[in-house]
């Protein structure tokens, strides 16, 4: 058996640190976090890093993961994406309209994180209670 990542004959190829890992008879390619092998069924439509490049080997090429797109039905308020196709390392920011605030806690900011989902579980902004209560001063 011959090691074919310390020969360099491994065909890993990647835009972010490729791994070669020899196994018995063949090798392996792994990716950084935050980056997974290319599927031959994955939909140069849908993913846009797919689009800018070409010549991408199937289980030997990284490209960056994604998080989907949060759904469009935030009630008043408005979601801002940093990119809008959002991958690992990502953000979207929650704006609330004026007289509502973030249900999540003080900040409204959610990270696209390595397993592909978002940070914040709980994308709403609800409506701030104003409460007056009368003290007596005499």
């Amino acid at each position: 058996d011959i090691d074919e990542c310390a020969l360099k004959l491994a065909q890993c190829d990647s835009f972010d640190y490729p791994l070669c890992v020899n196994t018995v008879g063949s090798y392996a390619c792994r990716c950084a976090p935050g980056w997974e092998l290319f599927l031959k069924n994955e939909s140069f439509i849908s993913h846009p890093f797919l689009r800018r490049h070409t010549g991408l080997l199937t289980n030997q090429t990284c490209i960056p993961k994604r998080c989907p797109l949060p759904l469009n039905d935030l009630q008043n308020g408005f979601i801002e994406l940093s990119s809008p196709y959002p991958v690992v390392g990502s953000t979207l920011k929650i704006h609330c309209n004026y007289g509502y605030f973030f249900a999540g806690g003080f900040r409204g900011i959610a990270t696209c994180l390595n397993n592909q989902t978002w940070s914040l579980k709980v994308l709403k902004c609800i409506r701030k209670s104003i409460n007056l209560r009368c003290i007596r001063t005499f």
